[in-house]
């Protein structure tokens, strides 16, 4: 079986592969990660852009062929990206090779968290693959997920979380909502403040984003929790645990 995955770019496929591994790993204590296959939909890839959707959609329902990306969902307006989400899981469903494959959507653009959330919930349930598919809206970003897991473990890194944490007079690891996506110089620019804390180290951005523990304490308010919770309910099934 493979996880297919929807995400905006390589960072954020490298953080969501962190989280997923360690949900996986956390409910299936026999699973290594070599038994994770992530995949998207160019043989070799492990993700399928979120800003390729509409060019992948055409290239494989050319002229439409019956699978319409459009309309309402269950009689409700389409919220703000349900429409990209029903294309991508429609494109996922007709690479997919096994009917034991999983799907993660993750929606990291423009946009409050909510609004998304909403959208990609109304693709996911209008789906036949809604059992296995697990959506997620960072708030505001994909870094904030990753925020929320890092937790200090040497003096220089506290000494940084200090510094960032008076200069900004707020906790960036705790209220990581609250930093801004788009704006390189402003000194509350998500990137700016994980590279600052985590040192560039791909690693140690690694190691927060499995930090499942703190990322349930302080993650709420940035969509994390509930992403984990999509994992927790919809991806351990497919290598046969179910939760009660």
């Amino acid at each position: 079986m493979s996880l297919f995955l929807v995400c905006e770019g390589p960072d954020d496929e490298r953080h969501l592969k962190a989280m997923i591994n360690a949900v996986l790993q956390e409910s299936v204590d026999w699973l290594d990660f070599e038994h994770i296959q992530f995949r998207g939909v160019q043989e070799g890839s492990s993700y399928l852009r979120q800003a390729s959707v509409n060019e992948t959609h055409r290239r494989l329902f050319p002229n439409g062929l019956g699978m319409s990306a459009r309309g309402t969902f269950g009689g409700e307006p389409a919220a703000p990206y349900a429409h990209s989400a029903r294309k991508a899981l429609q494109i996922l469903q007709k690479v997919s090779e096994s009917p034991d494959d999983g799907f993660v959507l993750v929606c990291d653009e423009d946009l409050s968290g909510n609004a998304r959330i909403q959208g990609l919930s109304q693709a996911r349930d209008a789906s036949s693959l809604a059992d296995r598919v697990a959506v997620g809206a960072p708030d505001p970003s994909m870094e904030s997920w990753v925020l929320c897991g890092f937790k200090p473990k040497t003096d220089q890194e506290t000494r940084r979380l200090d510094e960032e944490s008076r200069n900004l007079k707020f906790d960036p690891s705790v209220e990581s909502k609250r930093l801004r996506e788009k704006t390189p110089g402003d000194p509350r620019n998500i990137k700016r403040v994980l590279d600052c804390l985590c040192g560039r180290d791909p690693d140690r951005e690694r190691e927060a984003a499995s930090n499942l523990a703190r990322i349930r304490e302080v993650g709420r308010e940035s969509g994390a929790v509930a992403f984990l919770e999509e994992c927790q309910q919809r991806l351990p099934p497919l290598f046969g645990v179910y939760r009660n």
